[in-house]
């Protein structure tokens, strides 16, 4: 009787979550969809507006509205929205071994192609971040504008990812991004958040069954991999002429101020950086009026 009880309090609670930001998206005029290209399973949301676009790409965590629903009413009333989930996030799915970030890339490319989009605004978070970068280096003419939040790139080595693990005890970065067990989501809450979880664990299970176990190996898989091609990132030249915006926030515990300046020094002068003293790994949730601010103002004079 005891589990019923925790089980239907947490459900609830779940739902009550995910009724709140489905109602932001309906708000913005975005639907969901979902198509196949080549086999491959692509799921995004789209307003549909007839407006310049703005893609909006998620990090590692949860589906991509979860990390994006505080923006997009604001940047639904200029812009056409898309958000799409990635390769192995949501329902989004490849036919073969998809774990590169130039598969990432390539997913997104093939998504503008299918929207017939030839000039798009880019956002990237964290993991994100590293998929943008990597995309207007690879196809500089589609992208107006790029927008970086709180994502390491080139400059971050092994010795960087020991000590994240080490902050958060845990193994290795598949076992904090993508925990085995509901109970160590709130390593997760903590570094997107900056707060603890406070709340009984079991408030996270149905969080973690509907966000986490679909396609739970192939998102390891991801993370293993960027972590073992981490020495090449270093060593590729990001510096374009895209005007480019970086929000980091000052409380990350991923990225240093002083990792996220030399990255914009090497993008070029290009690159404007700005700090959000108060801001965690996700200054986009925790401090949304401010980021909100930085990216209309940026987007206004790009």
């Amino acid at each position: 009787m005891i589990k019923l009880i925790v089980s239907f309090i947490s459900n609830n609670f779940y739902r009550i979550v995910k009724r709140h930001i489905d109602k932001k998206m309906i708000k913005a005029k975005l639907e969901i969809n979902f198509i196949k290209i080549n086999g491959d399973s692509f799921e995004y949301w789209d307003n549909n507006a007839s407006k310049p676009a703005i893609f909006l790409v998620h990090g590692f965590g949860t589906s991509a509205e979860y990390q994006w629903y505080k923006q997009v009413n604001v940047l639904s009333k200029d812009y056409r929205i898309i958000i799409p989930n990635l390769f192995y996030f949501g329902r989004s799915n490849s036919i073969s071994k998809k774990f590169r970030i130039e598969d990432q890339v390539e997913f997104i490319n093939l998504l503008s192609k299918h929207l017939n989009l030839d000039s798009i605004i880019f956002f990237g978070i964290s993991y994100g971040g590293q998929i943008a970068i990597d995309f207007t280096k690879k196809y500089p003419q589609i992208v107006k504008s790029l927008v970086i939040v709180n994502s390491p790139i080139k400059f971050y080595n092994i010795k960087d990812v020991e000590e994240i693990c080490e902050s958060f005890d845990v193994s290795n970065l598949q076992d904090l991004f993508v925990p085995h067990n509901y109970k160590d989501l709130k390593k997760i809450f903590y570094l997107a958040l900056g707060k603890k979880w406070i709340l009984p664990s079991f408030f996270l299970k149905p969080f973690y069954k509907n966000l986490y176990i679909n396609n739970f190996n192939e998102k390891r898989h991801l993370i293993s991999h960027s972590v073992d091609r981490i020495n090449h990132f270093t060593k590729v030249n990001y510096s374009f002429d895209t005007p480019t915006l970086m929000i980091y926030g000052g409380n990350d515990k991923i990225t240093s101020t002083d990792k996220a300046l030399l990255l914009k020094n090497h993008i070029g002068n290009n690159a404007k950086f700005t700090l959000i003293k108060k801001g965690t790994h996700m200054p986009n949730i925790t401090q949304t009026d401010k980021f909100n601010e930085i990216v209309l103002n940026f987007l206004n004079k790009a």
